[in-house]
C-alpha cells in the first residue's frame, strides 16, 4: 500500500513524445524523473528511520506514512524560497493535504 500512496502523491512524469528529438526537453524530463525518484527514496527512508518511527505503533502504519511525508516536506525537501511558506502555504502544504486524503482513502 505504501508504494501505491507514494505513486499517487508523486507520480513519475511521463516521457514527452518529442523528448528524443529535443535534448533540452529530454534533460528536463530526466531531471524531473530523478527528483521524483529521490523523493520516493527519501520518504521511504523516513518511514523506516524518521523522527518518531522508534515509537511503538509508528512503523508499518498509516500514521507512519503520513509522518514520513510531513517530515519530508517540513525538513528535507529542497525549496527555492522560504521553507515555512512552502510547508504551510505553498506546494508543500498541498502535498501534505494530498497525503492525508490518500491515506484516508486507503484506510477506509
Amino acid at each position: 500500500m505504501f508504494e501505491g500512496i507514494l505513486t499517487a502523491l508523486l507520480p513519475e512524469p511521463k516521457k514527452p513524445r518529442n523528448a528524443d528529438a529535443n535534448p533540452g526537453l529530454r534533460r528536463a524530463w530526466e531531471t524531473n524523473v530523478e527528483r521524483v525518484q529521490k523523493a520516493h527514496k527519501e520518504i521511504s527512508t523516513l518511514r523506516q528511520s524518521g523522527r518518531g518511527m522508534d515509537l511503538a505503533g509508528s512503523k508499518g502504519t498509516f500514521w507512519g506514512v503520513l509522518n514520513a511525508v510531513l517530515e519530508f516536506v517540513d525538513h528535507h525537501q529542497e525549496t527555492n524560497g522560504s521553507r515555512v511558506a512552502y510547508a504551510l502555504l505553498g506546494d508543500g502544504m498541498d502535498l501534505k493535504l494530498r497525503a492525508f486524503n490518500e491515506i484516508l482513502k486507503k484506510a477506509a
